[in-house]
């Protein structure tokens, strides 16, 4: 129910394609949005330890305590003795809006 138009007509914007984006999340949790897809290499004291698929989405990724993971344009370095506040929460939604207590496919307007 947005109005892209409406927005486009009232509002100054300014249009560009999103590269890749890391923030972290908790300690070793990090919020990685990359728009194509890829196989990071996570290594650990200099050893090769595995390799893990991301997708071109938003993904929610586990680093080891001092192991790192190079991405296409970040490298993330997971330490233990590094903390940082962050105000981002991130929530995972998946849910049949159909099976809701007290819902059902006729009170649902188009």
């Amino acid at each position: 129910m947005q109005d892209f138009d409406a927005v486009k007509k009232y509002c100054s914007l300014e249009m560009h394609h999103t590269g890749e984006i890391v923030h972290q999340l908790l300690n070793n949790w990090y919020l990685v949005y990359t728009p194509n897809s890829q196989t990071i290499p996570i290594s650990c004291f200099k050893i090769m330890q595995s390799k893990r698929h991301i997708s071109k989405v938003t993904s929610r990724v586990y680093i080891s305590p001092g192991c790192r993971a190079h991405l296409d344009s970040h490298l993330i370095i997971s330490d233990i003795s590094i903390k940082l506040d962050t105000d981002f929460i991130h929530f995972e939604w998946r849910w049949n809006e159909i099976s809701l207590d007290g819902i059902n496919s006729d009170t649902i307007n188009p």
